[in-house]
């Protein structure tokens, strides 16, 4: 009886240890909206790894929902750099992009009207998939 025991909590052990050693591997990506740090009306995309794992391969989709012309503008604006287009192969924890900058005073109120919808996809180390949409 006592072995049964043993063999439950070692098997309970086991699964527990996975779990935690998945979670200290897990990339999560994070993407949002900030001004620049030394003029506030300069509008950027903060891409950042806040998970404790490195994400691979990470893609991009981002298309307008709501604002038209002008948010198609700024949508262009901020995503020059090219990793937008082409990806990320390699984000590690705490590592973060910037894109380019839209000036927030031009258009202003279009701007602040604009809605955008990202889809991220990466994987973690150990291969597992991670797609997301905000």
């Amino acid at each position: 009886m006592a072995t049964v025991v043993y063999a439950f909590l070692t098997w309970k052990l086991v699964t527990e240890t996975r779990l935690l050693r998945e979670a200290q591997t897990e990339p999560r990506i994070e993407i949002t909206a900030q001004p620049f740090e030394t003029a506030f009306m300069l509008l950027r995309l903060h891409v950042r790894n806040t998970g404790l794992g490195p994400a691979q391969r990470l893609r991009f989709r981002i298309k307008v929902i709501n604002g038209g012309e002008p948010a198609l503008r700024m949508l262009s604006e901020l995503t020059k750099p090219n990793f937008f287009e082409k990806g990320i192969e390699y984000l590690g924890p705490g590592q973060e992009r910037f894109s380019a900058f839209t000036n927030m005073a031009v258009d202003f109120n279009e701007k602040v009207a604009a809605v955008f919808e990202v889809w991220l996809r990466y994987e973690s180390a150990t291969g597992k998939r991670y797609e997301t949409t905000t």
